[in-house]
């Protein structure tokens, strides 16, 4: 069997850590108003599920005596370092005033510009996509890239509902703005107001 090395444990250490992050903040950061809504229930669900795969591949890997990927380690030592900073970014962004789960039927209150929503109209879904990129290349194969896209998938739909609440609110002409300033990713130059 090949001894991984520290850069193999590394990344599933910085794996594991993320993925603790993302699910603390679950509980302890977002609000839920009027409970947890079934699309919030299966998206957790669904992560919970995908994270134990690719904890699964992971191990069965080292443990079958291939050798490891190098750069894929890396390159997903390096997504996920960018995950967790820009997660924590935006969890201390939105202390004071808190959103609300994904798939919540509430009707915006507030909106959020200052922080990595000055660059992106959505930081938390933006890292979260990139925590599943980075658990896609930290797997060997094609398939374990089905879960980080249907993810994904599932983020993007819950953005275009937030961006419809927004919309249909009393904020709909300030986000419309917001919009013209930010995009889901990162532009090379800042936001400016």
């Amino acid at each position: 069997m090949v001894v991984f090395g520290s850069l193999w444990s590394a990344a599933t250490f910085l794996a594991v850590l993320n993925f603790a992050s993302l699910s603390w903040g679950v509980k302890g950061h977002f609000t839920a108003s009027g409970g947890v809504a079934p699309g919030m229930r299966l998206l957790t669900m669904l992560s919970i599920a995908s994270f134990a795969w690719f904890l699964w591949a992971r191990l069965t890997w080292a443990a079958s005596g291939h050798a490891a990927n190098q750069f894929a380690d890396l390159a997903g030592l390096v997504l996920l370092s960018l995950e967790l900073a820009l997660f924590w970014w935006a969890v201390r962004s939105t202390r004071v005033r808190r959103l609300t789960l994904a798939f919540s039927a509430d009707r915006p209150a507030f909106l959020h510009q200052s922080g990595p929503y000055a660059w992106v109209r959505h930081p938390f879904y933006l890292s979260y996509g990139l925590f599943w990129v980075a658990t896609a290349l930290l797997c060997p194969g094609w398939a374990h890239w089905l879960a980080p896209a249907a993810m994904i998938a599932v983020y993007v739909r819950a953005a275009r509902m937030e961006e419809a609440k927004f919309a249909d609110s009393d904020l709909a002409v300030a986000y419309e703005r917001y919009k013209s300033r930010t995009a889901i990713l990162p532009r090379l130059r800042g936001a400016t107001e």
